[in-house]
């Protein structure tokens, strides 16, 4: 009749201590600050990441960014961390079920030693010893179950991170292909700027042979000419620089014939297309930083039940069945064990002074700082899409002026132009109206290129829109909102484990 407490414990050993993780709401604006184009067409939080680069036109920066997935180590090694993090899981998990071990011994006398030392060959003595052992212990307070979700939150947060590589790559691919095709349209500027300052030198030389311009017009044309010339190997060294990250993160050199192929003829900077923002929620949840964040603080809210079980006592159950025997050196064989035994055990910390009380405030402690981290990256990711919210609409608008200026200073120096060849009009001021246009379609320039660079970094401030599943050999964990979550295997999405069954908390998260 004692055995009937043992067994109605049990039966409650769905028991757990620590407490139950829930999903922490997130707090966030209606709407954002900052001003959003009116003709926006396209809801990035809605847009999956390959229809948001297909927005840009660009075959060759789409070709880049399909082959930075394939072959970029770094993605690689954050699939690697998938399923480390995956059998991790399976180590813990295997913990829940009956163990058994084998041992084995055989021993052979060699001989033996007296007084006159050692005698070898004349001893037929041998014993040997067989045991298989089971064991199990009970998760009677949920200690391992904790453990369990810990685990399962760590590998959930592995998937988030690879996401995030992907969205941070991309991202990278993206700004660098930028930065090139930017390095080709200042070249063609300085090339066009460098061909009409020569044209200016060529007719300066004719009127000084003329005798109409003096020798220091001849030698200031030809200063605004080599000067002119002289900015382009910088941009030739950024190209290039560019095109050497470009190739690093496709995973190959940067003489890959490919690379070079792919990035040989110039072209503009990628025309960015008007997007909205979508509903700050919606984009926010999508993050994976934060979706990792909040796996985070999952895990450390599993890990303080660990902790905490640590108070309580301990049972398993064991048994064993054993045989052994031994032959002495008269060739008498005894038989030693014969037993097949079974029992219970039970482990109580009593006295560690204090440790156990100090490791729960200590994971308390980590529990409140992965909160404040969760907290920190949803303020963080509201930035960072303000920011890029603000940075598109000022940069059409400054791009929208600088065109109107363009076209003021392009009439002003055909003007001008017609006023030097008819010897109305001094070269410096020439020269100056010249420099002023060239410097308004460098602005031109660079003001394309951020607002193709801000248009990057709202694709990365949203989490890179619907991303797509990272393709892996492990079984999954389902998550709750599955379509975002849900990694593939071998290509195809399945939501069952390999033979572990599962049961699913009022939270959703895996047991």
């Amino acid at each position: 009749m004692h055995a009937v407490p043992f067994f109605a414990a049990l039966l409650v050993s769905s028991c757990t201590v620590g407490p139950n993780y829930k999903r922490p709401e997130i707090a966030l604006p209606d709407a954002w600050h900052s001003p959003i184009a009116k003709d926006a067409k396209a809801t990035v939080g809605q847009m999956s990441a390959e229809k948001w680069w297909s927005e840009f036109d660009d075959a060759t920066l789409r070709g880049l960014i399909l082959r930075v997935r394939e072959s970029n180590p770094s993605l690689e090694r954050a699939l690697v961390r998938i399923d480390e993090a995956w059998h991790q899981r399976r180590v813990i998990t295997a913990g829940r079920i009956p163990h058994s071990d084998f041992n084995g011994r055989l021993d052979r006398g060699l001989g033996d030693f007296d007084d006159s030392g050692p005698n070898f060959g004349i001893s037929d003595s041998k014993s040997e010893f067989g045991s298989v052992d089971v064991g199990w212990e009970i998760d009677l307070f949920g200690g391992r179950r904790r453990m369990i979700e810990a685990s399962s939150a760590q590998y959930e947060r592995q998937i988030e991170g690879w996401r995030d590589s992907l969205v941070f790559l991309t991202g990278e691919v993206a700004l660098n292909y930028i930065d090139l095709r930017t390095a080709d349209e200042v070249l063609a500027l300085r090339e066009r700027t460098s061909a009409t300052y020569r044209q200016i030198h060529t007719l300066v030389t004719g009127r000084e042979e003329e005798g109409v311009s003096s020798k220091i017009e001849v030698h200031e044309a030809l200063a605004r000419l080599r000067s002119e010339e002289a900015e382009i190997p910088e941009q030739q060294e950024t190209r290039h620089k560019a095109q050497n990250q470009l190739a690093r993160l496709c995973g190959t050199f940067s003489s890959d014939p490919s690379i070079i192929k792919a990035l040989a003829k110039s072209s503009k900077i990628p025309a960015v297309p008007p997007f909205d923002s979508g509903v700050p929620a919606e984009l926010i949840r999508s993050r994976p930083d934060v979706r990792a964040a909040e796996r985070a603080l999952a895990r450390e809210t599993a890990q303080l039940g660990v902790t905490t079980a640590e108070l309580y006592p301990k049972f398993s159950l064991s048994g064993a069945i054993t045989y052994e025997y031994a032959t002495g050196a008269s060739g008498a064989t005894e038989v030693l064990r014969r037993t097949i035994g079974g029992g219970v055990g039970v482990v109580q910390r009593i006295f560690h002074g204090g440790a156990d009380r100090a490791r729960i405030a200590e994971q308390k402690a980590i529990l409140r700082q992965a909160e404040l981290s969760y907290n920190e990256a949803i303020l963080r990711a509201v930035m960072e899409v303000e920011n890029a919210l603000a940075e598109m609409y000022f940069e059409r608008k400054q791009l929208a002026k600088l065109s109107e200026a363009e076209t003021a200073a392009k009439t002003s120096v055909n003007a001008l132009h017609a006023a030097f060849e008819d010897g109305l009009l001094d070269l410096r001021d020439l020269l100056r109206a010249e420099q002023e246009l060239a410097e308004i379609r460098l602005a031109q320039v660079f003001s394309k290129r951020s607002l193709a660079r801000s248009s990057v970094e709202l694709f990365k401030a949203v989490g890179g829109g619907k991303l797509p599943n990272p393709k892996i050999d492990t079984p999954l964990i389902l998550l709750p909102e599955s379509d975002q979550t849900s990694p593939e295997v071998g290509g195809k999405r399945k939501s069952w484990l390999r033979w572990l069954p599962l049961r699913k908390t009022s939270e959703g998260t895996p047991e």
